[in-house]
């Protein structure tokens, strides 16, 4: 007997956010995990305002798009093909504070971020675009001297 399965698919944009060598991760408040801030791209919505207006609500920081970093793409039990864009961005102004869906942040030593990250799926799209950030410090560490 043959099972009916609804395939579908889901689109989200978030952002490798990055200040003064360390990448930012959020905790979600109802699961516990470390994550990259990401979020479901709403109707009429492009994918870059996508990751800018997530980041702002998981963590009150407003972001300046530097690069395109990299994305993932997962299949959830339910069918649900997911695939997730990333933005490398730096920190304009905002402040962190609590709210219902993320309790705390941490900022994470670029080499130390597969370590924290609570989805494999992050962790294999960190580590395969891990390059780009390295290459970023490494050009802004000869900017400034």
């Amino acid at each position: 007997m043959s099972q009916n399965v609804t395939l579908s698919e889901e689109f989200a944009g978030g952002g490798v956010v990055l200040h003064k060598d360390k990448v930012l991760l959020i905790h979600k408040t109802a699961d516990k995990h470390w994550i990259l801030p990401t979020g479901l791209l709403a109707e009429n919505e492009g994918l870059r305002l996508c990751a800018l207006r997530t980041v702002k609500e998981l963590s009150g920081y407003d972001c300046k798009i530097t690069d395109y970093f990299g994305s993932e793409v997962y299949s959830t039990n339910e069918g649900v093909t997911h695939r997730g864009f990333y933005w490398m961005m730096n920190v304009v102004g905002g402040t962190f504070s609590v709210s219902a869906e993320v309790d705390e942040i941490k900022w994470v030593k670029v080499s130390e971020v597969p370590h924290k990250l609570s989805f494999q799926t992050q962790v294999i799209c960190f580590q395969k675009y891990i390059g780009r950030v390295q290459s970023r410090q490494t050009k802004q560490a000869h900017k400034t001297r």
